[in-house]
């Protein structure tokens, strides 16, 4: 694993793309310009979400307060995390990105007496103070300016906050005021290369894991170079990258060595005395730890960063629990979709798999994995479930579309890289009529394909462009009773009868950029449309529409409650029950009694 070279997920970009390509600004149809509908249909109600609360996506840091409350840094989710003693969920603060608690990778974090977090954001460069509730209290930079990447972060007796950064140590005052630099590029004394992890000790001394020098290195209060410890190797009593340390009541120090997939425990006098872990992923064993601290009676907590969860040991280094490392989380997931039994299905873009749960909320598999062969994927992003309940996945890094059966077992798949009939560039919406039809959202090539369900091609329509029947990337896509198709774009919703003519265009009229990104008819009529990327995020929300394209209001209002969304992206209907692919959730809402689905008409 290589600390702090972050990019953008395949997710990030397939989303960020589809905004630049005329999904996040005005257009020359001043008709079709995103925003907020108003009204509220009362046909879906919110019933309950599947989350990802308690999963982690490499977490890099873990602090145990007073009351022995566990908190975790969830790096890569861009957020902290807080559980009880017995690893009982208890609350996550961090987003929506843009906010004023948003962080880039959050991955230092401790607690002061009264409750208070501290969290250095590593790509964000600085450190934020939170209530206990999660809200912004205050920002910590070098004299205005932004810290040089900020990682472990500690508190003395005092109140005072100690920050490591790229070569450096800082003292800040409760206030944010900087008292103390100290450190410099280098392996000499007093020099750093790349510290992590920091230590304040009951006498002021200052612990300080030198991850690319292989040693702790440990400083008087003012900041002047006492002693250090470890070299490179995989003995005892060496390192390959510490990333964190951590004493306990005794002065015993305890030192996560990240590469060497361990934890070592020192004397007083810093002579090595036992060491626990290897690499692996049963109970006790770790994939690149980063993280380290100890509870009140001595046991120790490791950020296991590669294996997606906190392992808790006694004082001995015996296996006690774990929080985490069950599923993935939901940061980087795109379609979703339902079968007959009420199992949900989940695309996650980056992880290249389908995670299916059952109808309670319970994960049941990973369906597929990263790839090119038959039922693999690479950036994956809508999903159908047709009425067999076999699985259709646009498969877009591999310009595809794949068909699975329930169990994920591969059936068949079709399309290849390019322009021609039957050829993808990045497919992103996937549909299958009553009759098995399938179509697609080309989402480059600015068109829609039509295939038998045996994925033979049928027809295409649209071309690139702002006009009626044309495209600027186009995304989610349905299909009402009538046989009549629905597509999301740059130009917003278009509909087309089942051979490609164009119907109408939908006039939706405000100024706050939301793009349409999801679609699915309830089979009543009406579509119900995702709307993400608006200017203030506010705009974000779920809308109905009659077939006409009137906007009859929202299902859903911007927001991290129940019945609110984030990030909405897509939308699936199936059983009476609408599910929303949001930011670490799916939003599950129900047709009310008496509005069921009504049977297909006649044409």
């Amino acid at each position: 694993m290589m600390k702090k070279a972050l990019t953008l997920t395949p997710c990030a970009l397939l989303i960020g793309m589809m905004f630049a390509a005329g999904c996040g600004g005005s257009n020359s149809d001043p008709s079709v310009s995103m925003g907020q509908p108003s009204g509220s249909p009362a046909e879906f109600t919110y019933s309950r979400q599947i989350n990802d609360n308690g999963i982690f996506y490499e977490p890099y840091g873990v602090f145990v307060d007073s009351a022995g409350n566990i908190y975790v840094a969830d790096t890569l989710n861009h957020r902290i995390q807080k559980f009880g003693a017995a690893g009982n969920f208890l609350l996550t603060f961090g987003l929506p990105v843009g906010s004023a608690q948003a962080m880039l990778t959050p991955w230092g974090v401790c607690v002061d007496s009264t409750g208070n977090l501290y969290v250095t954001d590593n790509a964000g460069g600085s450190v934020k103070k939170f209530d206990s509730q999660g809200t912004c209290l205050m920002e910590f930079t070098d004299n205005g300016s932004r810290l040089s990447s900020p990682s472990g972060v500690a508190l003395d007796g005092a109140g005072s906050l100690y920050v490591t950064g790229s070569t450096w140590v800082k003292k800040f005052s409760a206030t944010g005021a900087l008292l103390l630099s100290f450190g410099s590029s280098g392996s000499g004394d007093g020099q750093l290369s790349s510290p992590e992890g920091i230590y304040v000790d009951r006498g002021g001394n200052i612990y300080v894991a030198d991850s690319k020098n292989d040693r702790i290195c440990i400083f008087d209060s003012a900041g002047t170079f006492i002693a250090k410890f470890g070299t490179f190797g995989r003995g005892d009593g060496q390192f390959y990258t510490p990333t964190d340390v951590a004493l306990d009541a005794g002065g015993n120090i305890y030192v996560c060595d990240m590469n060497n997939n361990r934890i070592c425990r020192f004397d007083p006098q810093r002579a090595f005395v036992m060491s626990f872990g290897k690499l692996g992923g049963t109970d006790g064993a770790f994939s690149f730890p980063s993280g380290l601290c100890l509870d009140s009676t001595g046991n120790i907590y490791a950020a296991d960063t590669g294996n997606n969860r906190i392992q808790k040991f006694d004082g001995s280094g015996t296996f006690q629990s774990r929080i985490g490392g069950t599923f993935d989380s939901f940061l980087d997931t795109f379609g979703v979709g339902a079968d007959s039994s009420g199992s949900c299905y989940l695309v996650s873009t980056e992880r290249n798999h389908v995670q299916k749960f059952d109808s309670s909320g319970n994960y049941v598999a990973a369906l597929g994995g990263p790839g090119p062969q038959p039922g693999r994927f690479n950036a994956p992003a809508g999903i159908f479930v047709d009425a067999s309940d076999n699985i259709l996945v646009a498969d877009g890094g591999n310009h595809r579309v794949q068909k699975l059966d329930s169990s994920g077992n591969f059936l068949i798949t079709f399309g290849s890289s390019g322009s021609g009939d039957g050829q993808f560039s990045s497919p992103c919406g996937v549909y299958a009529d009553s009759t098995g039809n399938i179509f697609v959202t080309d989402r480059i090539n600015d068109r829609v394909q039509k295939f038998s369900s045996q994925g033979a091609f049928l027809l295409k329509f649209g071309a690139t462009g702002t006009g009626s029947g044309q495209f600027i990337a186009p995304r989610g896509i349905t299909g009402d009773a009538l046989g009549d198709i629905y597509v999301t774009d740059g130009n917003g919703i278009q509909k087309f009868d089942s051979s490609g003519n164009f119907l109408l265009k939908f006039s939706v009229t405000s100024s706050d950029s939301a793009s349409p990104m999801g679609i699915a008819a309830d089979g009543s009529g009406n579509v119900c449309v995702s709307f993400a990327g608006a200017t203030s995020a506010t705009g974000n929300r779920i809308s109905m529409f009659d077939s006409g394209g009137t906007c009859l209001g929202d299902i859903a209002s911007y927001g991290a409650g129940n019945g609110q969304v984030l990030l909405p992206k897509y939308l699936c209907i199936r059983n009476d029950m609408l599910y929303v692919s949001d930011d670490h959730r799916i939003g599950i809402f129900a047709r009310q009694a008496g509005r069921s689905e009504c049977p297909k008409e006649a044409r």
